[in-house]
């Protein structure tokens, strides 16, 4: 049972009742998270920055984006993040705004198993593994690190969204962990493993 009061559609101001229908769009449904996030107005500025970034940027596509989330979230041990994002890449909620995600399922649970598997391309992956990388240990960032992603492409705009994909994939996964979010997506529970750790790489090449 999540820990803090869920705020219902009445009581939401008129700034989280327009966050409660990207959440619709995103998932087609009101996620607990964001009814959670209602009891303060500060996730009304994280969630202009989440927007930002998962409809995709610079050369970050939405589809990156999502898998940048899940793999944040699984090494944050946060299956309810994870299961919102695997459900929005899977398309579960059938929403006009998941289908700029969709990735099969297949090979999504390969990825889930391992960000050297699933559906992204070898560039794409640079992008999740310098995430992960900057989640386990940002001092651990090497300039030849950077340049790898510079050479295939990435841009500097490219790296610092990176890491603030990080940041607040981050921010919503703590929130959800102290509070114990009720779990309320489409993605099955029971397919989300227990972490991603083993598999953070400690080498971008």
């Amino acid at each position: 049972m999540t820990r803090i009061k869920l705020i219902s559609d009445e009581e939401a101001d008129d700034e989280y009742k327009e966050i409660f229908r990207w959440g619709r769009e995103m998932a087609g449904t009101v996620p607990n998270h964001f009814r959670l996030e209602a009891n303060s107005p500060v996730y009304k500025w994280i969630s202009k920055a989440e927007k930002i970034l998962w409809d995709g940027i610079g050369n970050l596509s939405p589809k990156v984006v999502g898998h940048i989330f899940v793999a944040i979230s699984l090494a944050n041990n946060c299956t309810y993040c994870a299961g919102a994002g695997c459900s929005v890449l899977a398309g579960r909620g059938e929403s006009k705004y998941s289908l700029k995600y969709r990735t099969d399922e297949a090979k999504l649970r390969a990825f889930l198993r391992d960000v050297d598997e699933g559906d992204l391309d070898g560039r794409e992956k640079l992008a999740v593994k310098l995430a992960l990388k900057a989640h386990e240990d940002p001092h651990s960032i090497s300039g030849a690190d950077l340049k790898k992603l510079r050479e295939n492409g990435y841009t500097d705009m490219d790296l610092l969204n990176i890491v603030h994909m990080v940041d607040v994939t981050s921010f919503s996964n703590r929130t959800n962990i102290v509070f114990d979010t009720d779990y309320d997506h489409l993605w099955p529970l029971k397919d989300i493993p227990k972490n991603l750790v083993p598999h953070i790489p400690h080498k971008i090449r």
